[in-house]
């Protein structure tokens, strides 16, 4: 999926490079969360009001692509061809398979961890049939968005700077490209909102653009 290079320039712009395993932990616990997200919107999606069917596929539709994004950008560090995985066919909706995946993942064997980034893969793939989620258009759509995160003037990094120290959150800037510069969480932390960040989570500006996903 030609998307899927586009996650990889993302990692390369925050410091995510390839072969670059010391980010394992941080990237593997985004995973946990995204995932975390996918699995609520499954469950919005079983309750018995409608609104909050609706509102569970229109989240389904952004957390899946989320899930990719974070899921390749683990395949991204670990050193792997993006363009040679095979999303395992046989990845339901089950728990266990869930577990399994995740166990196989965080074992840190090289074949595991492959078989656990394409068990994920496999999974969203499966939620985007069952659910019959435009996946394509949905990447590209955060993809997008996710991109805008990054500053680009002076303006907007000064503007940044003024936003994140509202939020009472440690910040520090990354810029692996002179024409991007983004701002990352430098811990696990909360802000003055009760809001959760990752150490190492990719924070949106005043200027970010969300998902066109209607």
């Amino acid at each position: 999926m030609e998307q899927y290079k586009d996650i990889c320039k993302l990692n390369e712009l925050i410091g995510n490079k390839a072969n670059d395993c010391t980010k394992f932990d941080n990237q593997f616990q985004l995973i946990i969360e995204e995932l975390g997200e996918v699995q609520d919107a499954y469950h919005q999606i079983n309750s018995d009001d409608a609104d909050e069917k609706i509102n569970g596929i229109k989240n389904l539709r952004g957390e899946v692509c989320d899930l990719i994004v974070v899921t390749i950008g683990m395949a991204h560090i670990l050193g792997m061809d993006v363009t040679t995985l095979q999303p395992t066919q046989e990845a339901k909706m089950l728990e266990t398979e869930t577990t399994k995946m995740m166990e196989n993942l965080k074992s840190g064997v090289s074949t595991h961890e492959k078989t656990g980034i394409e068990y994920l893969l496999g999974y969203v793939i499966y939620m985007a049939n069952v659910y019959n989620l435009p996946l394509k258009d949905d990447l590209q759509a955060v993809n997008v968005s996710n991109f805008s995160k990054f500053c680009t003037t002076v303006e907007e990094v000064s503007n940044a700077h003024v936003h994140f120290e509202k939020l009472g959150i440690e910040v520090e800037t990354v810029c692996n490209d002179p024409k991007y510069m983004g701002f990352i969480s430098t811990i696990d932390q909360k802000d003055i909102n009760d809001k959760y960040y990752s150490k190492g989570k990719l924070l949106k500006p005043p200027h970010w653009i969300a998902a066109e996903i209607v």
